[in-house]
């Protein structure tokens, strides 16, 4: 009974234990006889997100919070289009390009993922989420600096 317990609890330990980058998925059909194929936008933590930006020369970084909350802070170069806007759907089309890589994010992640979803629905092939949103971004930047300043005898 022992061994048994122990080899569930090994299972969902193995099956839980999640990598760095997660992947929502949006199935939209290519073709209507054909089978659903498989969109996904990868979910990255702030430092692979900050790579894969700085890695695209055509990227473009979406801040999806409102307006106050932007002018609070962003990341720089981001385009701020309002989630709750009532025009955000039109708004992404017209300020987006289907055909170049997409990073969004929002405060925490919940605007982001809808929205990384949405843009998939709407087109977009190759979209990232910034995992934990600006909160996360703030944080791992906060994390980099040096806890205490060195201070040299001359």
């Amino acid at each position: 009974m022992r061994y048994i317990l122990f080899a569930l609890l090994i299972s969902f330990v193995a099956c839980n234990s999640s990598s760095p980058s997660v992947e929502a998925a949006v199935e939209t059909p290519t073709d209507p006889k054909a089978e659903k194929t498989v969109k996904t936008a990868k979910l990255l933590p702030p430092k692979q997100f900050a790579a894969a930006l700085a890695a695209n020369a055509s990227a473009q970084l979406v801040d999806v919070r409102t307006l106050d909350e932007y002018r609070a802070g962003f990341i720089d170069n981001a385009v701020n289009i309002d989630f709750y806007d009532k025009k955000f759907a039109d708004n992404l089309r017209a300020q987006l390009n289907q055909k170049h890589p997409t990073f969004v994010y929002c405060k925490s992640g919940g605007r982001s993922g809808k929205t990384a979803q949405q843009l998939l629905q709407m087109g977009f092939t190759d979209v990232y989420d910034l995992q934990g949103g600006y909160t996360a971004w703030i944080r791992a930047q906060q994390n980099e600096l040096p806890s205490t300043p060195k201070v040299e005898d001359h």
